[in-house]
Order: C-alpha cells, then structure tokens, then sequence
C-alpha cells in the first residue's frame, strides 16, 4: 500500500509544479480582469492585441533560445525553507523581472 500511495505522489506531483499552457493563460486571464481601465488599454497595445493571456507563455518559448539565455533565469525564484526571499542580483529572477518590467509599463 505504501508503495502504491508513494508512485501515485511522485506521478500527480510532477504535474502540480508545471503551470503549462493552460495554467499561464488562465493567470493572464486572471491578470487581465482585475487591471485597471488605463492598464487594458497599456496592455494590450504591449501585446499588440493578444492580450495577457496569450502571451503568458512567452517566457517558456524564448527560454529555450540562446539570443534570450539571459532571461532564463527571470522564469523562477529560488527560497529556501523558512528563509525570506533574498533576490538574485547577479542572475536576476522573476520576481526581479515582474519588477523591473512594471517599472518599464508604469512610465509608459
């Protein structure tokens, strides 16, 4: 019984941590409805009319691209247990990135 409740953990949990395609479109989606007037309007001018939902998988295309290696990192965060979020100056991280590209959205 151990062994069947252990391979069906290890099997579910592999597909608990990925987002996929799906995933990231329902959080620009999520995203998207709760922007204001002004940030639909930014938005989708980014997009060029894609909207978030559809571009949200954008960082898992171009990760894979040399000419984008340096955004790889910019897809995740590392934390340790019990330890508070110390940003990856160096490397960068997402939520380095989600800060810096707000920043760019604001003084647009």
């Amino acid at each position: 019984m151990k062994l069947l409740f252990a391979s069906v953990f290890l099997l579910v949990s592999f597909q608990v941590f990925g987002w996929g395609k799906t995933g990231h479109r329902i959080v620009g989606q999520i995203a998207t409805a709760k922007l204001t007037t002004k940030a639909k309007v930014i938005a989708k001018k980014l997009t060029k009319g894609s909207g978030l939902a559809m571009v949200s998988n954008w960082p898992d295309f171009i990760r894979s691209n040399p000419k984008w290696a340096k955004a790889s990192p910019w897809h995740y965060t590392s934390i340790e247990k019990d330890r508070k979020y110390s940003p990856n100056k160096k490397k960068g991280d997402v939520v380095l990135a989600i800060n810096h590209f707000a920043r760019l959205i604001g003084n647009e």
